[in-house]
């Protein structure tokens, strides 16, 4: 199994926050459904790229002694936020690595943290209708023989 390793060129890709602030990041990894933590309200852990000025300092300072950190031995030094189960629609519409979120972070025992995680809504795909964005498909179907030139596979 591939480990996650941290250096100092993937720090690049991490936002680096020293004061409160609302902020698009992105999503360290994937949540699965079978991630859910059940409590008095059921969460799913979202690890983000995200790395508060203090620790982002000290990750620096053991990068240079070391070409890459193990992100599961040093993952305290990240930051993790939550999704609770009932802002999830359905099992398939949990953040997946790569995508942005919203998020709200303040200061909690003296710390950065994030209050609120809010996932972007995602796009709605349209249906196009061929025929009305290239009118020369009626020339092409008669000429292709072919009915419904929207299913044919190219």
């Amino acid at each position: 199994m591939n480990q996650p390793i941290i250096t100092k060129k993937t720090l690049e890709n991490y936002l680096v926050i020293d004061q409160p602030c609302t902020a698009e990041c992105t999503v360290a990894a994937t949540v699965r459904p079978n991630h859910l933590i059940n409590g008095t309200i059921p969460y799913y852990v979202v690890y983000l790229r995200v790395i508060r000025k203090t620790e982002y300092k000290r990750i620096l300072k053991i990068l240079d002694d070391l070409p890459y950190l193990d992100f599961i031995k040093y993952r305290s030094l990240f930051v993790t936020g939550v999704v609770f189960e009932n802002q999830i629609k359905d099992g398939f519409n949990l953040p997946t690595k790569g995508e942005k979120v919203i998020v709200t972070f303040d200061y909690k025992r003296d710390k950065l943290w994030p209050k609120h995680v809010e996932l972007k809504p995602a796009y709605q795909l349209q249906r196009l209708n061929i025929k009305e964005i290239h009118p020369l498909l009626d020339i092409f179907e008669e000429y292709l023989g072919v009915k419904n030139p929207e299913k044919l596979e190219l």
